[in-house]
C-alpha cells in the first residue's frame, strides 16, 4: 500500500504523541516541530505510510537523542495482558474451533497501539472480538493450509500484545505447525522486541528472529538478507497489525501465502479495504496482479 496524503497528518500525530513521553518543554516540542514539518515533504511518495512514517518518527528520535519513549508502558501492557491470560485460556477451553478463537484473542491484543491512541481499554476489545466474526473472514483460507510440519511464520506487531499472541502459537503447534515469531530488531514506538518475547514466554513457545530493522511493520526495500529468508522459508505468514498490511500487502516479493490480522485505525486503510472503522479482520493477501 503506498502512502496518501491522509497519511501526513498521522505522521504528525504520532510524533507528538512521542513528543508526550520524551518530557520535553513547550519550547522544545515547538521546536522539534517545526524541524520536523519539512521532512514531510521529502518523505517518497511511492513509499508505504509504515516505512514513512518510522522515517520521520525516527528522525524526531535522533533529535532527542531518544533510545526507548515507550519503554515504561510497554513493560505495563506486557504486565496487564499476562494478567488477563488465565482468563483468555478459559476462553479456549470453551471454544468450538480453539485456533479460530485464539486468532480472535490474538486481533483483541491489536488494540494496544500507542502510535494510535494514548490509552487503551484492552477487556471491551476481547469480548468483541469473542463476540463479532471478523469484518473480512479469510479463515477457511488459512485453515486449509495448516498441515503437521508446516512452516508458519508470525509477524508480530505490538509489545502486550505479543502475549496474546502465545496463545495463537500453541494452538498452531497443538495442529503441529512449526512456528517462528518475527519481532523488531531495535525500539520504534510500541513495537515488539526481544525483550518482549523473552518477557511474554514467546522465545519458550517457538524460534524468534528479528526483522533487522526499527522500523514499524516490515518493509522488503529496506529488510536484510536474514530476515528475507525467513519470509522465503514460511509456508504461510500471518502479519499482525495495520503497519505490516500497509508494508506486506502489495508486496511483489512475498510469494508465501500470508494473512493479515488487524484492527482497522484509518480511513486510508478503509478506503483501501471497502472494511469500517475499528473492524477486525483476517484478510488473504491479494494475488499479484
Amino acid at each position: 500500500m503506498k502512502q496518501t496524503v491522509k497519511c501526513l497528518p498521522c505522521f504528525l500525530n504520532a510524533a507528538v504523541n512521542c513528543m508526550d513521553r520524551l518530557q520535553l518543554t513547550d519550547a522544545q516540542r515547538y521546536d522539534y516541530t517545526v524541524r520536523l514539518l519539512p521532512l514531510l515533504a521529502e518523505l517518497p511518495t511511492d513509499g508505504t505510510p509504515s516505512a514513512n512514517a518510522s522515517r520521520f518518527l525516527r528522525a524526531l528520535y535522533d533529535m532527542d537523542g531518544a533510545v526507548d519513549p515507550y519503554a515504561a508502558e510497554k513493560r505495563e501492557s506486557n504486565l496487564l495482558a499476562a494478567a488477563l491470560l488465565p482468563s483468555l485460556r478459559q476462553e479456549l477451553e470453551r471454544a468450538d474451533d480453539r485456533l479460530y478463537t485464539a486468532l480472535k484473542l490474538s486481533a483483541a491484543g491489536n488494540i494496544i497501539d500507542l502510535a494510535v491512541n494514548d490509552s487503551y481499554d484492552i477487556l471491551p476489545a476481547v469480548q468483541h472480538c469473542l463476540a463479532h466474526p471478523f469484518a473480512i473472514d479469510d479463515y477457511a483460507a488459512f485453515r486449509a493450509l495448516l498441515h503437521p510440519g508446516v512452516r508458519v511464520l508470525i509477524c508480530g506487531d505490538n509489545a502486550g500484545e505479543i502475549v496474546f499472541d502465545t496463545l495463537l502459537v500453541e494452538e498452531l503447534q497443538r495442529l503441529g505447525a512449526r512456528v517462528t515469531f518475527m519481532v523488531k530488531a531495535g525500539p520504534m514506538m510500541n513495537d515488539a522486541t526481544m525483550e518482549d518475547a523473552a518477557f511474554s514466554g514467546m522465545q519458550g513457545l517457538c524460534r524468534v528472529v528479528t526483522t533487522g530493522r526499527a522500523e514499524m511493520g516490515f518493509q522488503f526495500a529496506s529488510a536484510d538478507e536474514a530476515a528475507l529468508a525467513e519470509f522465503s522459508a514460511a509456508d504461510v505468514i500471518i502479519a499482525k497489525g495495520q503497519a505490516n498490511f500497509e508494508g506486506l500487502d502489495d508486496a511483489a516479493a512475498l510469494s508465501a501465502p500470508a494473512f493479515f490480522l488487524f484492527k482497522l485505525k484509518c480511513a486510508a486503510i478503509c478506503s483501501y479495504t471497502g472494511a469500517s472503522l475499528g473492524d477486525v479482520v483476517f484478510i488473504r493477501k491479494k494475488d499479484p496482479a
